[in-house]
C-alpha cells in the first residue's frame, strides 16, 4: 500500500507523479491469498483516503474459459501476462462491478493496481470457473 497526495500525484490526472510514488517504499506490505478489501480502511497503517494498492501474483489453472470479476471504489487496473485487461475503471466511482471473460491454463501472471480518494473503498478480485 502507498499513499498519494491530493493535487500534486493524483492518479488520474498526474500519472507521472503517481508512478513515482509507487517508486517510493510502500506504507504497509502483506502477503494474502485474495484480494478482498472493502470498508474504510485496508488495513493497520494504511490512510483511510488517497492511498494505492498494488498487488502481483502468480498462479497455476487447468485450461479453459474463466471470468475476472472485479468491484472496485475507486479506480483499478488489471494485467494479465503483463496485457492490461481492465482498462475503464482507472477514475473515481462508487462499488463498482467488472467482468472480463478470459481463456486461461497453465501459468500466469496477475498485477492489480488500484486507487482510493476518499471515503468507503472496495477491491475484491475473484476468479471462477465460466
Amino acid at each position: 500500500f502507498y499513499s498519494w497526495e491530493k493535487g500534486k500525484s493524483d492518479p488520474r490526472d498526474q500519472p507521472d507523479a503517481f508512478a513515482t510514488r509507487l517508486k517510493e517504499k510502500p506504507l504497509v506490505e502483506m502477503t494474502a491469498d485474495r484480494l478482498e478489501f472493502a470498508g474504510y480502511k485496508f488495513a493497520e497503517g494504511v490512510p483511510a483516503d488517497y492511498f494505492a494498492t498494488i498487488a502481483e501474483g502468480k498462479f497455476t489453472i487447468s485450461p479453459g474459459d474463466y471470468v475476472l470479476e472485479v468491484t472496485t471504489d475507486d479506480g483499478c487496473r488489471v494485467y494479465l501476462d503483463d496485457k492490461l485487461i481492465l482498462t475503464d475503471a482507472w477514475k473515481y466511482q462508487g462499488p463498482t462491478a467488472y467482468k472480463m471473460d478470459v481463456r486461461l491454463g497453465g501459468a500466469h501472471r496477475i498485477r492489480v493496481e488500484h486507487f482510493q480518494i476518499d471515503g468507503y473503498a472496495t477491491l475484491k478480485v475473484n476468479l471462477r470457473r465460466k
